[in-house]
């Protein structure tokens, strides 16, 4: 079918670290904790099996490597441990002048 002269037409086309980290991955997770973090339910620590799920079928169906899903992952913690942190601070400056805190 001449499909081996393909390999020669593509060759160094591809970006081999292009799907680091897997941000399929890393959303799952910033969703899932977030959901963890602001809900009340006991429920809501199922929301842990969404990223969980997520990262076993992208790796199971290799579409990337267990490194790539473990990053995302680190990505969506710190991303949600940075974003609680400023909110924290915004909430403790006072409100400027003028504007309601209602």
């Amino acid at each position: 079918m001449g499909l081996e002269r393909i390999n020669l037409l593509l060759a160094g086309v591809g970006n081999e670290v292009a799907a680091m980290p897997s941000l399929h991955a890393g959303i799952a997770c910033l969703v899932a904790l977030y959901g963890v973090q602001r809900l009340r339910s006991p429920w809501r620590w199922l929301l842990l099996a969404y990223p969980l799920l997520m990262g076993l079928a992208l790796v199971y169906d290799g579409e990337h490597y267990v490194v790539d899903v473990v990053c995302g992952y680190a990505l969506a913690g710190a991303v949600l441990v940075v974003c609680s942190a400023w909110e924290r601070a915004r909430a403790q400056r006072p409100a400027p002048p003028g504007v309601s805190s209602s």
